[in-house]
């Protein structure tokens, strides 16, 4: 009997750990800074606004890191919705200590969820010169497949970034990690309820 419920708890363990696995976070928007106009000349908030086309959960905000060998400082990055509402922030730290993925350093964050069909926006802040370089228009960027750039995005000081600019790309900046919000297979939900409901079938008869 006892065998037969650790095997039980197993099973519930590995689908519930294969459904995690399956929605494992990436970078959400990266660069190919191969060119580009490279500055550090003012105190702005920069970044850009996106469309969530399926649901998603940010689990880290990040700065980009010219040339990938370390931040000068630490840099605060945030999350806002469309009416201005901050829905996450964090510091990224100097040197080395952010979480390097793709062109950008990362903190993690608890996870926020973000829903189909909204508009959001995420900045960085940058303190002027002498400060980590940021990137205008490079070469090209490349974002997962749940969300969609809108625009480039900034604002004097440390604030949401409402100003969209112009030019040919961005203004990078800050990025963000994410993963598909989970939401597990039918499959999976009828295997993890078969799993339990004969967990309790032999609960029952062992105390008995």
């Amino acid at each position: 009997m006892k065998k037969l419920l650790v095997s039980l708890c197993i099973m519930a363990i590995f689908l519930v750990t294969a459904v995690d696995r399956a929605n494992a976070s990436s970078i959400a928007l990266d660069i190919d800074d191969s060119t580009g106009s490279f500055a550090d000349n003012a105190d702005w908030t920069l970044g850009f606004s996106f469309n969530v086309l399926s649901d998603i959960t940010v689990t880290g905000l990040g700065l980009y890191d010219y040339l990938q060998d370390g931040l000068i400082n630490s840099h605060d990055v945030a999350l806002w919705d469309s009416t201005g509402t901050q829905l996450a922030m964090t510091t990224v730290g100097s040197g080395t200590s952010g979480t390097l993925d793709g062109n950008f350093r990362f903190a993690a964050i608890t996870g926020v969820d973000l829903l189909a069909g909204s508009l959001y926006y995420v900045g960085a802040h940058y303190q002027g010169p002498g400060d980590d370089v940021w990137v205008e228009d490079p070469a090209s960027f490349s974002t997962i497949a749940e969300i969609s750039y809108d625009s480039r995005r900034y604002d004097t000081g440390w604030q949401w970034n409402t100003l969209a600019g112009s030019g040919a790309t961005g203004y990078f900046g800050a990025s963000f990690q994410a993963a598909a919000t989970s939401v597990p297979e039918p499959s999976t939900l009828l295997l993890l309820g078969s799993g339990l409901v004969g967990l309790g079938f032999v609960r029952r008869r062992f105390k008995r």
